[in-house]
């Protein structure tokens, strides 16, 4: 197997896992956009799909850190291989941050859904810890963008996929990017651009046109 069959087959395994994680919430129409309490609720119904949710999330965002590692080397041309090292680099250190966030569900928010249906008392801690972790997300999900669209630059220096690969990237991580930091345009539940599966199918696209 080429080095450019391996990066395209782990960044379509990485994916797929994160977007297999991401359609599973429970109750999906409420579970992320309900009140505190009644969003602890659906978790302390539905644990073992959140915790399943949750692992393949972290799952992909691993696989996918590989996968872009591995699309880095091959990319990088010499005299050139900063691009991609930074890029790669930057998907790394926020999918660390995302990965947090993630175990944060995991646990915590799960053992406050428990403390909650027992006690009725909703604990202290976690709205100050939630809004913690979600501003990890936030990081996330600009330093993810940013990769793609580096990623895509990247594309275009070389002559390893179609470059219309290369401009899709550019295209897709500038203009959602620049919409998950200005929140525009808003929709029902947010930014468009909020929806971290995005990512990967991004990513999903890079490992098909590899192949």
């Amino acid at each position: 197997m080429s080095d450019t069959t391996a990066a395209g087959w782990v960044l379509i395994v990485g994916s797929s896992l994160f977007l297999t994680g991401a359609g599973l919430p429970p109750e999906p129409r409420r579970v992320f956009s309900a009140p505190l309490r009644e969003h602890l609720e659906i978790l302390n119904r539905h644990a073992s799909r959140w915790r399943a949710m949750n692992w393949l999330m972290i799952a992909g965002v691993v696989g996918t850190s590989i996968g872009l590692a591995l699309l880095a080397a091959v990319l990088a041309p010499p005299g050139e291989e900063w691009r991609a090292l930074a890029a790669t680099s930057a998907y790394v250190i926020g999918g660390v941050l995302w990965i947090s966030s993630l175990a944060f569900r995991n646990t915590a928010t799960l053992h406050a859904a428990r403390t909650s249906a027992a006690t009725g008392e909703i604990p202290a801690w976690l709205e100050p810890l939630g809004e913690w972790t979600g501003q990890m997300f936030r990081v996330y999900m600009v330093l993810a963008y940013a990769t793609i669209a580096v990623f895509g630059w990247s594309i275009l220096t070389t002559d390893v996929v179609s470059h219309g690969v290369g401009w899709f990237g550019v295209a897709f991580g500038a203009v959602l990017g620049v919409s998950f930091v200005t929140r525009f345009p808003r929709t029902s539940f947010g930014s468009i651009a909020d929806i971290p599966a995005l990512i990967h199918i991004a990513t999903l696209v890079f490992g098909i046109a590899l192949l």
